[in-house]
């Protein structure tokens, strides 16, 4: 048996192998990823902090971070000042970070940068994994514990996490607060075991720290609050009135320290606010405070399971934790919840769940749903709280082998992810190839696959390259010279989105969902293909080898058209056309001519009857949901194909006729078909009429007199030789029906065409016989 030293050395020997597996993986995630959307901003704000110690960039964020990122970019000589770029006196941030970032860059300069960014960060993400295992340690001895399977799980669950790796890989400050969110509950903790003004003071040093690391952290002021209530309840001298000057004075003291170290990372700055005449402390602070509240309130759009919404959703978060943390996370948490509702050791772990409780209280009742990163302090948390149970649960050698098999599979699943953990999305949904399905933005596409996709590229040969990208990388550092974006600045450029030319096409998922597009809709054609290649599961590469052809658009008239022609041309790419109009409720119209396109109200194929009819001719290439200027609509293409019915017969004066039969000389009808109650007649144009005509539909049943639904969908003056005419003829009956009576005729003087048999005119409708009948 392992004496107590012996567990103790595993432990250490254990914590050492986890803490260098993380590192490992996050280097070589480090190193693999191009710059994401944010990074290239917040390195730009390390530099300037670094070079001037000015904050005017900061623009919504604290400066903690900042600092941090930018600690180890004054090693390389190469790089140029800030106050040296050319747009340094305009003051545009975004001018200026593209400047110092990408302009004049040459290989490797960029990963040269983003390394020396993002190494910091990373070392932040190894003294939160030593912190997590030190305070399990001492929970440990606190509960009297001598147990190697608690520090394993935490060990473990901290190496192999797919979501901290995704974070602390990247120079951003969200991997850096869940460091100090951590050590601030920790301090308190630390704190509440033996307490003294030295403990207090570092709790006070962690939390101005944390709340200049970022917004989020001002959650930590009632997370502390509440559990230094709990504190002073469990000693029993809450409510001993005489101690609440004491409570006044601690707090007054932590707040006063942590608001000095706050005050210094921001370099003790003090100056006036608009609407204030004295000077205030931080005041960068406050401007950035009031920018983040402006955009919570404005919106933000954001993605989730299909749909865009600026106002989020309150369930966001919810959605978020069950499709991007780890199955054997999510099972453990379970267990968990389970094992301390039934050893009724809630109270006991408070310290465990409070603060991510609250955290995620405040993310899920912000607009702000961009991602799990927003949540992701919740996370060491929840590992803490699993760790803290095992010994519960694990007495049995049937629970050991449980628990070893989920952190095998947490393991072999990360070690299969990297280094794309920031798309990663568990195995309850597939993984990442099915994360476009949930959720966007900073989930899924960041932009940290332009490297693979110019490696991909330039393994292909192609000269020309459609691209449409969601990030803020620079093709042209990547070797990219002959690029055709697909949108720029809220405009079309060489897209045509319902009939793409052929080429290879790169498009970011988050286009692909909608995100960053003026219209969300733009890149429908592509959603319902299948990609070539997935690259990093951000980006997915279409192969177009030729597009469609056609000779007319149709427009449904509902009650007006839903395109206007320009638009119609410009989605499908076709400019030498024939334009034609019908109501597409009571009637269809296929046009001479061979292939072409419908503008059609939204609804899926088989709601349309001839749809159903020639499932195999009609195809819909094109969705558009709903807009500020635009309302809803589908493109559907018709290949030419559809073949006309064949050896139906009617009655005609007596006499039982063959289809198809001419009417006058304008018209054929070609044929008949039942959709429940409904009947439609199927005519052929043979040229224009001369007359304003109607289809009649006369519908006899048991009882006279017959029920009249005549109408005509699709107008005389539209009329070419060749155009194919499905005239719907609505019923509402409950008996069945005999026969159904129809011809044309002008409904100004109701006089009738007559149809042309051997040779002789007959004044007379054709009978139709229903089709089940016969």
């Amino acid at each position: 048996m392992m004496t107590n030293e012996r567990w103790a050395g595993l432990t250490r020997w254990s914590a050492v192998a986890g803490l260098l597996v993380f590192f490992g993986l996050g280097l070589v995630t480090a190193v693999s990823q191009a710059p994401t959307v944010d990074e290239y901003m917040h390195i730009f704000r390390g530099r300037t902090l670094w070079q001037t110690g000015g904050l005017q960039f900061q623009a919504g964020h604290t400066p903690l971070a900042h600092w941090l990122i930018g600690s180890l970019l004054n090693s390389d000589n190469t790089l140029s000042r800030v106050t040296d770029l050319p747009s340094w006196g305009a003051g545009d941030r975004f001018t200026l970070a593209r400047e110092f970032f990408w302009e004049n860059a040459a290989p490797p300069r960029v990963e040269r940068v983003m390394f020396l960014a993002r190494l910091p960060v990373l070392f932040a993400g190894l003294l939160t994994g030593a912190l997590l295992m030190r305070w399990l340690r001492l929970f440990n001895r606190w509960c009297g514990w001598n147990n190697y399977g608690p520090a394993l799980a935490l060990i473990a669950l901290f190496a192999f996490s797919p979501n901290l790796l995704a974070s602390f890989t990247l120079a951003t400050t969200d991997g850096l607060l869940v460091t100090l969110y951590v050590a601030t509950v920790f301090a308190l903790w630390w704190y509440g075991q033996r307490p003294s003004w030295r403990r207090w003071l570092l709790l006070a040093l962690f939390l101005g720290l944390a709340l200049a690391t970022k917004l989020t952290a001002l959650v930590l002021l009632p997370v502390l609050g509440l559990l230094c209530l709990w504190q002073w309840y469990q000693t029993g001298v809450l409510f001993d009135w005489r101690q609440w000057p004491r409570f006044v004075g601690m707090w007054l003291v932590l707040l006063l320290g942590a608001g000095l170290v706050f005050w210094a990372v921001y370099l003790f700055e003090l100056r006036p606010l608009p609407g204030i005449p004295f000077p205030v402390p931080a005041a960068t602070y406050a401007g950035s405070f009031l920018r983040v509240q402006s955009h919570v309130d404005q919106g933000h759009v954001s993605y989730l399971l299909g749909e865009l919404s600026e106002k989020g959703w309150w369930y966001y978060f919810v959605v978020t934790v069950l499709v991007k943390t780890p199955a054997s996370v999510l099972i453990l948490a379970a267990i968990t919840v389970v094992v301390l509702m039934w050893r009724r050791r809630w109270l006991a772990s408070i310290y465990f769940w409070l603060p991510p409780l609250l955290l995620f209280a405040a993310a899920s009742v912000s607009r702000l749903n961009i991602g799990y990163r927003h949540i992701l302090p919740i996370l060491p948390f929840l590992w803490l709280l699993v760790a803290a149970s095992v010994p519960f649960w694990t007495r049995s050698r049937w629970a050991k082998m449980t628990l070893g098999l989920l952190l095998l599979a947490y393991a072999m699943g990360a070690l299969r992810q990297q280094p794309h953990f920031l798309a990663y999305f568990n195995e309850f949904v597939g993984g990442s190839v099915n994360g476009l399905r949930y959720l966007g933005d900073s989930n899924l596409d960041w932009g940290q696959d332009i490297n693979a996709v110019a490696d991909y590229v330039k393994q292909t040969g192609v000269d020309e390259v459609f691209i449409s990208y969601y990030g803020s990388g620079d093709w042209q550092y990547y070797g990219f010279d002959k690029l055709i974006w697909l949108y720029e600045d809220g405009t079309l450029d060489y897209l045509h989105p319902a009939n793409p030319v052929p080429g290879l096409y790169t498009v970011s998922i988050s286009h692909l969902q909608g995100l960053g597009l003026q219209d969300p809709g733009l890149l429908d054609w592509f959603r319902r293909q299948e990609p070539v290649a997935r690259i990093g599961y951000s980006v997915n590469i279409y192969e177009v080898p030729e597009r469609d052809e056609g000779n007319w658009i149709a427009y449904c008239l509902d009650p007006t058209p839903l395109l206007e022609q320009e638009t119609a041309v410009t989605l499908t790419g076709q400019p030498d056309v024939r334009h034609v109009y019908f109501d597409c409720t009571n009637n269809w119209v296929i046009p001479n001519g061979g292939a072409g396109w419908y503008v059609l109200p939204q609804r899926e194929a088989a709601d349309w009857l001839v749809g159903r009819a020639y499932p195999d001719n009609f195809r819909l290439v094109f969705r558009h949901d709903p807009g500020l200027l635009e309302p809803s609509y589908d493109i559907v293409y018709y290949d030419g194909g559809a073949a006309l019915p064949s050896g139906q017969t009617g009655q005609l004066a007596e006499e039982t006729v063959t289809l198809p039969v001419v009417v006058g000389d304008t018209v054929v009808l070609a044929g008949y078909q039942q959709d429940g109650s409904d009947w439609w007649t199927i005519w052929q144009a043979q040229k224009t009429p001369e007359m304003p005509l109607t289809v009649a539909g006369h519908l006899y049943a048991e009882a006279p007199p017959p029920i009249v639904s005549d109408g005509l969908g699709f107008t005389g003056e539209q009329w070419e030789a060749g155009d194919v005419i499905w005239q719907r003829h609505e019923f509402d009956l409950g008996a069945d029906s005999r026969y159904l009576e129809t011809g044309l005729y002008n409904y100004l003087t109701n006089e009738r065409l007559p149809f042309i048999l051997n040779g002789q005119e007959i004044e007379a409708f054709v009978r139709l016989m229903p089709i089940d009948s016969r």
